[in-house]
């Protein structure tokens, strides 16, 4: 206490506390088909220049929804993998959002993630599951009279009448041939509230009346038939003037049509599935 020398030290210190960000701020599930279930990725990261410990949890009184189930709690609903961690100094890592489908049902939650020595964090869930409703403007294409070789066309369309998007899908596989009938697009996806155009094309082929039939595979649903009638024509006039029976014409008349008759044999077989014959 009493020495002539004093001596002085620098003390140096930094207080860091951790957090971390979550991307995205919110598990936004939308509206799932009955019964189904869903995940989602949230990205924890650790801006902070020290380790830190993080555990989710649940807050019971924001466990609400609209459906049978109302009062359950909501880990019945959600869930969190994994629900505790360790996330180093500048770096990341990937949680996993669950959502447990339930049947007509509105279902919101409030995950709390508590950051050992840092702040609490919230992370709003949301979710809904619902049946699929659509509708079809028509299921029968009367094209009428047309060329028997040129192609005609129409259009119907699919609506998405619920609140769950809707796959669907053509099917041509009793198509009696192949091109006789087409349909753009093949497929895809309708957002609730949506519509898609289908354009359905057609060429006869042949003189005659021709009725076909494609399907729809509509999300989870039995196929939908979609049929499809032409009659094909071509020009023609009638004269009433009397015909030279020269035995030269006639003979060729005789072959031109067993040849066509015989044509008309193999494509009827070839539809079938049966052997050609020879």
């Amino acid at each position: 206490k009493e020495h002539p020398q004093k001596d002085g030290v620098r003390l140096y210190a930094q207080t860091q506390f951790p957090n971390l960000t979550m991307n995205p701020s919110e598990g936004a599930f939308g509206c799932l088909l009955n019964d189904t279930q869903s995940s989602l990725t949230l990205t924890l990261a650790n801006p902070s220049a020290v380790d830190l410990h993080y555990s989710w949890s649940f807050a019971p009184e924001e466990g609400v929804g609209t459906g049978p189930n109302t009062a359950e709690d909501p880990t019945a609903t959600f869930d969190i993998l994994p629900i505790r961690g360790i996330l180093r100094a500048g770096d990341q890592e990937e949680v996993e959002l669950l959502y447990k489908g339930t049947i007509l049902d509105k279902k919101k939650a409030l995950a709390l993630c508590e950051v050992v020595g840092g702040p609490t964090y919230q992370l709003p869930l949301s979710a809904e599951s619902s049946d699929v409703k659509y509708e079809l403007d028509t299921r029968y294409l009367d094209f009428g009279l047309k060329n028997y070789d040129r192609v005609e066309e129409k259009e119907m369309f699919l609506r998405n009448s619920g609140r769950v998007a809707i796959n669907w899908a053509v099917d041509k596989q009793m198509l009696s041939r192949k091109n006789v009938v087409e349909i753009l697009p093949m497929g895809g996806t309708v957002n609730p509230g949506d519509r898609v155009k289908l354009l359905v094309r057609v060429l006869p082929g042949l003189p005659g009346a021709l009725t076909e039939t494609f399907h729809l595979q509509i999300a989870h649903f039995p196929l939908e038939p979609i049929t499809v009638y032409v009659e094909g024509i071509y020009p023609r006039i009638a004269l009433n003037l009397p015909r030279d029976k020269n035995p030269e014409w006639e003979a060729a008349y005789t072959k031109a049509k067993a040849k066509v008759d015989a044509e008309k044999a193999a494509e009827e077989r070839e539809r079938q599935g049966q052997p050609a014959v020879d």
